[in-house]
């Protein structure tokens, strides 16, 4: 009896598999679905009328980023501008595209255009390694005018945006950029740093044109904040790389509006939100240099690279010491804020008959408000060449003392260039340029 159920059961079992009326999932094939999909997207694409503006940034942010409009047409043709020089932002460039499937329904450009330089290594300055720029995209969501796409080779996102019929050239991009060039330019007829005030919170502003990067600087509980972030330009000012988080503004900050078109004077609006906040010149930084501080005292020796026109008297007495090769500051490293530590300006001259180096005596402190202060302490050595070191030590000790500006670390195959300004606070025309090697 059970032998006969269980042949009953694997009976039903057989023929319930053999069946073939299930009923399909899709009502289309795989490659009706695809086609579909690539349709529309290809429709969508040719549906602007005013074509599709986009701040594109590659992978490799050290030129930051880049604008462009694209107008597609049906016969897989398409037109862009970009933001490159005046030239290109004005007049449409032809390429070629295509919707295709590759793993995902894909936008591809498919011939050389001004998309492609941001992947071509012979583009680089100097020749080298491409700025990581995708010239083939996934698509991945359309909302509200904004069609998202990802790189397919390095992972870069582009957001295009459905043009309108104001967004004929990207003319106004290039003006944008010159304007933020002409305003953060360090002239000597005007202060050295820019601050913003927003509500009861001040920050540091900068911008570096070479690489297209804003440098933003604020103090919150205590502790010093400072993002940088790479730039492309819009019709109103700057588009960040990513958001950044400020003090008294309600969201994070993606865009930087500028109120008017002055070269001299710029006011900032965050988000296109908000009331414009008037950019000023400043002898000084709002927040405290502190970090940047310690990155001095903690490489302990500087050769003196250069001064401002101010100073050169007293730099051209001390490189009367004769055989002289270097001037070098020593910053011995402090054991805490405000504790002063004996330190050195040290004057290298290799051909001396007695001594290699002569030595100089000061003590640096330094505290809550950043600022690098120096007291003469007298000749360990070369007390013969005293006079000709002791206006450039009167500078370094002038009773004010200096703020540390514009840190920078460039690497190099085997080595690493460290270079920053000093600032007199005395008279902030007053600056020392100083360099070492890591």
């Amino acid at each position: 009896m059970n032998k006969l159920y269980i042949a009953i059961v694997a009976m039903s079992i057989l023929l319930c598999g053999c069946q073939k009326e299930d009923s399909p999932i899709f009502s289309k094939s795989a490659d009706e679905r695809i086609n579909e999909k690539l349709s529309e997207y290809q429709k969508l694409l040719v549906s602007a009328k005013y074509g599709w503006k986009t701040a594109y940034f590659p992978k490799d942010l050290k030129t930051g980023g880049w604008s462009y409009i694209f107008k597609f047409k049906e016969d897989g043709s398409v037109t862009m501008m970009g933001d490159f020089n005046k030239t290109t932002a004005t007049t449409e460039q032809p390429s070629k595209y295509r919707v295709c499937q590759i793993h995902k329904p894909s936008l591809i450009f498919d011939t050389y255009s001004m998309l492609h330089i941001l992947a071509d290594p012979e583009q680089s300055n100097p020749p080298g390694p491409s700025l990581q720029g995708d010239f083939e995209f996934e698509f991945l969501a359309y909302k509200n005018d904004t069609l998202s796409l990802v790189g397919i080779h390095d992972k870069t996102i582009l957001k295009m945006v459905m043009a309108t019929d104001k967004d004929i050239s990207l003319e106004k991009n290039v003006a944008r950029r010159a304007q933020a060039k002409a305003f953060f330019s360090d002239l000597p007829t005007r202060p050295y740093f820019k601050g913003v005030s927003i509500g009861s919170s001040s920050i540091d502003i900068s911008y570096v044109d070479k690489s297209k990067k804003v440098i933003i600087r604020y103090s919150k509980n205590n502790t010093v904040y400072t993002l940088t972030r790479a730039v492309a330009f819009n019709e109103q000012g700057m588009v960040l790389s990513s958001p950044v988080t400020l003090p008294n503004v309600s969201k994070p900050v993606s865009t930087i509006a500028f109120s008017g078109d002055s070269p001299t004077e710029l006011s900032l609006l965050w988000n296109n939100e908000g009331t414009p906040c008037m950019v000023q010149h400043m002898d000084y930084p709002v927040v405290p240099y502190i970090k940047e501080l310690n990155t001095i005292t903690q490489l302990e020796y500087f050769n003196i690279m250069r001064v401002s026109p101010s100073l050169k008297d007293a730099l051209d007495q001390a490189e009367t010491i004769p055989n002289l090769k270097d001037l070098q500051l020593m910053f011995d490293a402090f054991v805490k804020e405000g504790a002063p530590r004996e330190s050195a300006l040290l004057a290298y001259c290799p051909e001396a008959t007695k001594k290699n180096w002569f030595q100089y005596n000061l003590q640096w402190t330094y505290g809550d408000d950043g600022v690098l202060k120096g007291k003469y302490v007298g000749a360990v050595s070369g007390l013969e060449h005293e006079s000709k070191v002791k206006p450039l030590i009167n500078q370094l000790c002038n009773g004010d003392g200096y703020t540390v500006a514009d840190i920078s670390i460039q690497s190099f195959d085997k080595s690493s260039l460290v270079t920053a300004t000093l600032i007199s606070r005395a008279n902030s025309q007053d600056r020392i340029f100083i360099y070492t090697f890591l």
